[in-house]
């Protein structure tokens, strides 16, 4: 897990977003229904849903 968290924090770094979830239920972290979400416009970072 924290190579993928890692990947993720650089990318919000440079202002995208990343999101963290199972690949084969790729609507689910797409939708926010699952998974962890990193962006750089909320204060610590991260959201989990």
């Amino acid at each position: 897990m924290k190579p993928k968290a890692d990947a993720a924090v650089r990318v919000a770094r440079a202002g995208g977003r990343a999101l963290i979830g199972p690949l084969e239920r790729l609507d689910d972290p797409l939708g926010r229904s699952v998974g962890t979400e990193i962006r750089p416009d909320v204060p610590d970072g991260i959201v989990c849903v």
